[in-house]
C-alpha cells in the first residue's frame, strides 16, 4: 500500500466516523482539511514528519493519482495535477481553489472500509525447501522415481549391518585387584578372636570373656583399667 492509498483509506476511516453519509457525495477541500482530516490527525494515524508532507498527499489525491477521488470542477483538477507533476509543487494551489470538491470512487471506497490489508506474508529463507516442493511429483521435479520392489526394504536393511568382526564394542571397566585379606581382631584383655559382624554393628564385648572393648574393668575391685596395664592402680591385682 503507497503514501497515498493509505491517505485516502485514512480519510475515509475519519469521514466515516464523523457522518457517514457523506462518503457517498462530495466533500470540498475545506472540510477535508479543516474538520474530517486535519493535519493534526493526519501526522497522528499517518506518522506525518511536516505539514509539507500532509500538503503534498492531499494535493496528489485531488489531482486524481490513483483514480481514487473524482474532482470537481475540471479546472481545479487540471490545476492540480499540473502542480503534482511539477518538481517543486505550489502547494498554495489548494487554496486557490475553494468551490473544489472530492468525490470517492466506489472501487477505492470499499477497499478502504475493508478489512486493514496484510502489509507483509512470510517467504521462506532462500534454500529452504517448502511444503510444495516436497510435494512434487518426480516428472515435474525431473527426479527419477523408482518404485521399490518387495525384496528391496530387507536388503537395505541388510546394507545397513554390519559383519560382527567390523563391530567395535567399548572395553570393558578394569577389575579392580582385591588387597589382602584383614587380619581377624583380638581381645586385648584374653587374646581370644573377636567374631567379624556385618556392616554397621561392632562387636562391643568379648565373646571369650566379657570384658568391654572400650573400657577393661579390674577382676578384684571392678576398677576401670586401661587396656595394656597389667596391674589395677586401684588395688595393685594382676589384671592379665
Amino acid at each position: 500500500m503507497t503514501d497515498l492509498e493509505r491517505f485516502f483509506r485514512a480519510l475515509v476511516r475519519q469521514v466515516a466516523d464523523a457522518d457517514p453519509v457523506r462518503l457517498h457525495g462530495a466533500i470540498h477541500l475545506a472540510e477535508v482539511s479543516g474538520s474530517f482530516f486535519p493535519y493534526r490527525v493526519a501526522r497522528r494515524v499517518l506518522g506525518l514528519g511536516s505539514h509539507e508532507d500532509y500538503e503534498a498527499l492531499l494535493l496528489r489525491l485531488a489531482a486524481g493519482e490513483g483514480a481514487l477521488v473524482r474532482t470537481t470542477p475540471d479546472a481545479a483538477r487540471q490545476a492540480f495535477a499540473a502542480e503534482a507533476a511539477s518538481p517543486n509543487p505550489d502547494l498554495g494551489v489548494l487554496h486557490r481553489f475553494p468551490e473544489a470538491a472530492l468525490t470517492p470512487a466506489g472501487e477505492p471506497l470499499a477497499y478502504a472500509l475493508g478489512p486493514e490489508p496484510e502489509e507483509r506474508r512470510y517467504a521462506p529463507p532462500a534454500g529452504v525447501v517448502g511444503v510444495d516442493e516436497l510435494e512434487e511429483p518426480a516428472a515435474e521435479s525431473g527426479l527419477e522415481f523408482i518404485e521399490p520392489g518387495p525384496d528391496e526394504p530387507e536388503e537395505a536393511m541388510a546394507d545397513l549391518t554390519l559383519p560382527l568382526d567390523e563391530v567395535r564394542l567399548p572395553p570393558p571397566p578394569p577389575i579392580a585387584a582385591a588387597g589382602p585379606a584383614a587380619e581377624p581382631d583380638h581381645c586385648a584383655f584374653c587374646g581370644g578372636t573377636l567374631p567379624t559382624l556385618p556392616a554397621g554393628r561392632r562387636v562391643l564385648f568379648c565373646p571369650h570373656c566379657g570384658q568391654s572393648r572400650g573400657t577393661t574393668r579390674c577382676p578384684e575391685c571392678r576398677s576401670e583399667v586401661e587396656l595394656g596395664w597389667r596391674h589395677c592402680v586401684a588395688c595393685g591385682a594382676a589384671v592379665n
